[in-house]
């Protein structure tokens, strides 16, 4: 069973006094976006059968996973159910769902990246960076993934590669002004002006109304 819900937003800001309220709508709509429920057969099953299906039934998608085998939508279940447990900080609990999504799908978009940033968070980082290396090349049109090893190859001194991923984020997102102000900020840092200049002049007749840019350029 699948539902669809439509948000309209009639306001683009929220007002400090009911900053507290809004949270807590914005904490119910997510919890309830990946709520699952059990779905059992009726009288026309036999005996044994009936048994053995309940049994594997489960309110909770963490047991579901357990299972040496998945099918696409327990595999979506247990992916989803790592996103949240990763928003929470259960960083081992996100890291054994997104394991079990990549064994049973290993070009699962998403799961390598997010099994990183599990891995990251508890200082596991040789093993984060080549999960995201995976990412890249599975989900080559994500400008995130580019951007966390940007970010992770600079927290372990590989200037070279960040900027490498800099100017393969640029390649798929040409127009966004924060990349382009970084890869030349790198650039720069390396003594590599010329080429610094070639990122911020292309940033710049993008957005010839970005007037840091062009003090930057």
């Amino acid at each position: 069973m699948t539902t669809t819900r439509t948000v309209t937003i009639k306001r683009s800001e929220v007002p400090l006094s009911e900053w507290e309220a809004f949270r807590k709508f914005g904490e119910t709509m997510y919890d309830d976006e990946f709520n699952f429920m059990s779905v059992e057969g009726s009288g026309t099953l036999g005996a044994k059968k009936k048994t053995s299906e309940k049994a594997a039934l489960t309110k909770d998608p963490i047991d579901i996973v357990r299972t040496d085998k998945l099918d696409a939508v327990a595999i979506d279940a247990a992916f989803h159910d790592g996103e949240n447990a990763l928003k929470w900080h259960d960083l081992r609990k996100a890291q054994e769902l997104f394991e079990q999504v990549i064994a049973n799908n290993p070009d699962y978009k998403g799961a390598h990246l997010n099994l990183g940033l599990a891995m990251a968070g508890q200082n596991d980082m040789p093993d984060a960076v080549e999960q995201f290396r995976k990412e890249e090349k599975i989900s080559p049109e994500n400008t995130r993934v580019y951007m966390v090893l940007a970010e992770y190859d600079l927290k372990i001194g590989k200037l070279d590669q960040a900027i490498e991923e800099g100017r393969k984020l640029l390649k798929v997102d040409p127009e966004n002004r924060t990349a382009a102000s970084t890869l030349a900020s790198l650039l720069h840092h390396e003594g590599k002006n010329s080429e610094a200049v070639e990122v911020l002049e292309a940033a710049v007749k993008a957005a010839p109304d970005s007037s840091s840019l062009q003090r930057q350029l």
